[in-house]
């Protein structure tokens, strides 16, 4: 099942520029932080807004697995 949340794109924007950039979930939690491609500011998985979205997924993810088991 987290696979299929792995290959979910958000798209992070830049604090600084509002750039956004659209990365997988997985490429996130591998990788933690990039470059913004505009204005060279680095984003961290820890930014708030990115550590929420992220958060969310996998709220989701367990919720769903929840109500799959229930009804299995």
């Amino acid at each position: 099942m987290r696979e299929s949340f792995d290959d979910v794109e958000i798209n992070p924007a830049c604090p600084k520029c509002g750039q956004g950039h659209r990365k997988t979930v997985r490429w996130l939690r591998e990788e933690g932080s990039f470059n913004c491609i505009i204005c060279g500011t680095r984003i961290s998985i820890e930014d708030a807004p990115i550590r929420s979205a992220l958060r969310n997924i996998e709220q989701v993810r367990e919720e769903l697995i929840r109500v799959l088991e229930q009804d299995a």
